[in-house]
């Protein structure tokens, strides 16, 4: 008996316990559903039923192609945003607007820079099959006659695009569209003005009334940057040299467009007693190869290497070139680290770059000073002319003696 009043309480803590689970377990999991109002960018979930035709519908809401970096003060290519809604959602009359944050602007065309569309700059123009609202070079909403294998319900209607102000578009339907089919439009902002001083991310905003079966949510369209995205210089090796040193630089863009469309874009510039020389011919490692090929002029005079660009690159964009450093004058290049300083147009990093060791007492080449170079300087004393044996001429004087032997003992290290 004892037995089965154990077995009895124990059997009722167990069904107290699921009660509790259950209790809390369905007020959690109700609550974590999202309306479609707050979701930013669709990702990638579960989907409806196959349609008739066997394909798999799309899922509803905001997709973004990329999350570019801009610059202010001008007018920039944004990414692109692909809304989709699903099939009998849309009706005549339904709305949404697009704004944008205060600073941007839907600018006219890149040679008006900051002047604002109007209405009739968003008017139905012809896109090989598809129909598309606004400006080809600029700012444009394109409806494609298919979407995922199928009609697309927006295609045999119209949508009208109004300008409400500066940074906010209204677009509307005009006409019933297809009840069994999902609906698509592409929204290119490819002419966005972004104004001085604005930083961060570009979200765009779009709202819809609680009428409308279009969804509402916040999409990032872009990044903006004061000074634009960085181009690194680096090198793969230092080595220690006495007479000249090939060195490889590779150029990195951070973004695309980052060195700048000018004269001396980027310059590279030794200290006094070296120069530049045999430029070798530059390689893509990545990126836009037209651009490499085409848009960089590298040119090197004397201490400086400067690199001109006459067009900018399409994607971020890295490239290799060898050039040499040579001892010009022994008198004025310092033995010891030669730094180089790294300028020009574009947003550079670093400042100065560690690119050899100038080492004039290394006798023997063994890239270190020993020993070994003192008893080469002793057996050169007295024995060889200077024009002969320059390199033994450390403290050039014109002479190799005894000091040359002093001036090499002190700086074995």
């Amino acid at each position: 008996m004892k037995f089965k009043g154990n077995l009895l309480s124990l059997l009722l803590s167990m069904s107290f316990l699921a009660a509790l689970i259950l209790i809390f377990a369905v007020p959690t999991f109700a609550s974590s559903g999202a309306s479609s109002e707050n979701i930013a960018v669709s990702v990638s979930g579960a989907r409806g039923l196959p349609g008739g035709s066997g394909s798999i519908p799309p899922t509803p809401g905001y997709e973004i192609s990329s999350i570019p970096v801009v610059s202010d003060n001008e007018a920039g290519a944004m990414g692109t945003v692909k809304l989709s809604v699903a099939e009998g959602q849309l009706k005549d009359g339904d709305m949404v607007f697009f704004r944008l944050p205060d600073g941007l602007i839907w600018s006219g065309s890149r040679l008006e820079e900051d002047i604002p569309m109007t209405d009739s700059d968003w008017t139905q123009f012809s896109s090989l099959n598809d129909n598309a609202y606004g400006q080809q070079l600029g700012n444009y909403i394109l409806v494609p006659q298919t979407f995922s294998g199928e009609d697309n319900a927006l295609y045999d209607v119209e949508l009208e695009v109004t300008m409400l102000s500066e940074r906010e578009i209204k677009v509307q339907v005009i006409g019933e569209p297809s009840s069994g089919n999902y609906a698509c439009l592409l929204i290119y902002p490819k002419c966005v003005w972004v104004k001085e001083g604005f930083f961060g991310r570009v979200n765009l905003e779009a709202r819809a009334p609680d009428t409308s079966g279009f969804p509402g949510g916040i999409i990032p369209i872009a990044d903006v940057s004061y000074n634009w995205g960085t181009v690194s210089v680096n090198l793969f090796s230092v080595d220690t040299f006495w007479k000249n040193d090939e060195v490889a630089f590779r150029v990195t863009e951070e973004y695309a467009g980052c060195l700048n469309l000018k004269n001396d874009s980027l310059v590279l510039k030794l200290p006094s007693g070296f120069t530049w020389s045999d430029l070798c011919k530059v390689k893509t490692v990545y990126g836009d190869k037209d651009f490499v090929e085409n848009g960089i002029t590298i040119k090197v005079d004397e201490d400086k290497l400067s690199m001109d660009v006459t067009s900018e690159s399409v994607w971020a964009t890295s490239f290799e070139f060898k050039v040499t450093i040579n001892v010009a004058d022994r008198v004025f290049a310092r033995p010891g680290v030669v730094i180089v300083r790294v300028s020009g147009a574009s947003n550079t990093t670093p400042s100065k770059l560690w690119v050899g060791e100038y080492n004039p007492y290394d006798q023997n080449g063994d890239k270190a000073t020993n020993i070994l170079d003192l008893i080469l300087v002793n057996q050169l004393i007295n024995k060889t002319p200077v024009g002969e044996n320059e390199k033994a001429d450390v403290n050039y004087d014109g002479r190799i003696d005894i000091l040359d032997l002093l001036t090499v003992a002190q700086n074995i290290f």
